[in-house]
């Protein structure tokens, strides 16, 4: 099992072990956003395949119906007809993959092969980018970098980086600042939550993470706790948030290091972003409720209970 896979799974299998009212109530809020189209929209209102995503990945662990699930299916389709980015090939990809093991999309769908088709072209351009490109042979984004890693565990292909893994490896860790923590872009000075957690994913993926590099991130990942319990985005953040606070979380996890934390004060920070009707804000004063902090709140909710049951048995 991938890493983004295994991470998931214990998402999904945690949030089973919650009271039936939280799973309802959650499951309820996130589905009341959903846009007439079928697509879940972001902050901005409109239907979007990247908030899509995260609404069908909170669902299906939150014993949402195949019914909920389907209604967003329409939007899927509708969105396999454009020109995919990276970022939307691998949501819509993502998304294809949680409606086929709920039985709701087949493998062989009519917009299906040319979904998957496009996602890989997006991958390889940036995992085997051609030698025009310049002196940097990778794009300079972590996150851009971890995203095509992801669409090549999403399609279950043999590794395309045979020839080129060393190289990826190697333009990753030029990324370390000497805070411990990486930056999304060269020219950023200091280390930051979000792109650490990418990095910890495609050092993982490329089997370049040794226990020294594992503690070095630990100790960096641990300075991002805030006072409020979350983690920032980096040093320089105003306040926790929910996003750094999940990413952070899974790369913690993920190197078996997620008691470098102060676990409590995490719990408290969660609580304090939890809505009354269900869902969560993404950090302290934010007023809204969307798909991706819900998730991203489920996760860490998630992870917190996992640790709790790990340290029962």
């Amino acid at each position: 099992m991938s890493l983004s896979a295994e991470i998931a799974s214990t998402v999904q299998q945690a949030l089973a072990g919650f009271s039936s009212e939280f799973r309802y109530r959650h499951r309820v809020r996130i589905l009341s956003l959903c846009h007439e189209s079928g697509g879940y929209p972001g902050r901005a209102g409109y239907a979007d395949l990247y908030y899509t995503r995260f609404a069908l990945n909170a669902l299906t662990g939150l014993d949402a119906d195949k019914g909920e699930l389907r209604s967003s299916l329409p939007f899927m389709a509708s969105c396999a007809e454009q020109n995919l980015n990276l970022i939307d090939a691998f949501c819509l990809l993502d998304a294809m993959r949680l409606l086929q093991r709920a039985g709701l999309l087949s493998d062989q769908s009519e917009w299906a092969p040319s979904v998957r088709q496009q996602a890989r072209r997006e991958a390889l351009a940036v995992l085997r980018p051609a030698a025009t490109q310049g002196v940097t042979p990778f794009p300079d984004s972590l996150y851009m970098i971890f995203l095509a890693c992801l669409i090549w565990e999403n399609l279950e292909l043999s590794d395309p980086m045979d020839d080129v893994s060393e190289a990826l490896g190697n333009f990753i860790l030029e990324h370390q600042r000497n805070d411990g923590g990486f930056s999304d872009t060269l020219d950023q000075p200091w280390g930051q939550t979000n792109p650490t957690a990418a990095a910890v994913g495609v050092l993982t993926y490329l089997r370049r993470m040794d226990d020294a590099m594992a503690e070095r991130v630990a100790r960096f990942l641990s300075t991002m706790q805030r006072s409020e319990g979350g983690l920032a985005a980096n040093a320089q953040a105003p306040t926790a948030d929910l996003l750094s606070t999940f990413t952070g979380l899974t790369a913690l996890w993920s190197l078996q290091r997620i008691q470098n934390l102060s676990l409590p004060p995490v719990a408290v920070f969660l609580k304090t972003l939890a809505a009354d009707g269900g869902g969560f804000h993404g950090w302290p004063g934010d007023e809204r409720i969307d798909t991706e902090y819900t998730y991203y709140g489920l996760g860490v909710a998630a992870l917190l209970a996992d640790v709790r049951l790990k340290a029962t048995r």
